[in-house]
């Protein structure tokens, strides 16, 4: 059945760069990917459980959105850049689970920030005007890099620890 769910392989082999990977080459066909991938996926997940058990539902998680975004949610504008974030808490998640220790709420609201603005760029520096306007993507811009700046902020001034903690703003 993976075989018949090319998903992004002839797309990939139309585009200029990415038409040199294995699969849009028919190198490796999209039934061997997926076996490889569940089994490395399989084996990323077990090596979790043995060392790092409190991270393995964030890994879980990860693996999950990563599956769920690739599927189906990168072909819908603009929920495709709110799911971002996700992607970079999780990882944050599972470094704190990793060595028990608790995330700080100054650090997930500047994650989710910096994670959109760069969202935001890479899009606008793939500058398709038939998925997301030019005037968009750069007020969107603005508009999450002050929100980084800003949120970055108040955590020197108001959550940090270490008096020096503003300067670095």
């Amino acid at each position: 059945v993976l075989h018949m769910i090319p998903i992004d392989r002839i797309q990939d082999a139309r585009d200029a760069q990415k038409r040199w990977r294995p699969i849009p080459l028919r190198a490796v066909s999209t039934i061997q990917a997926a076996l490889f991938g569940g089994a490395a996926a399989i084996l990323g997940l077990m090596i979790t459980a043995l060392y790092t058990p409190r991270a393995l539902p964030a890994i879980g998680l990860y693996m999950f959105l990563s599956a769920l975004y690739s599927v189906w949610i990168k072909r819908i504008p603009v929920i495709e850049l709110l799911f971002f974030p996700a992607f970079y808490l999780t990882r944050i998640f599972a470094g704190g689970a990793a060595i028990g220790i608790a995330i700080s709420h100054w650090l997930i609201l500047c994650v989710i920030f910096i994670s959109l603005f760069i969202i935001v760029i890479k899009r606008n520096a793939a500058a398709d005007e038939w998925t997301y306007p030019k005037k968009f993507l750069n007020l969107m811009t603005a508009i999450f890099g002050s929100s980084a700046l800003i949120s970055y902020g108040l955590y020197g001034i108001l959550g940090a620890r270490s008096p020096y903690a503003t300067y670095s703003i």
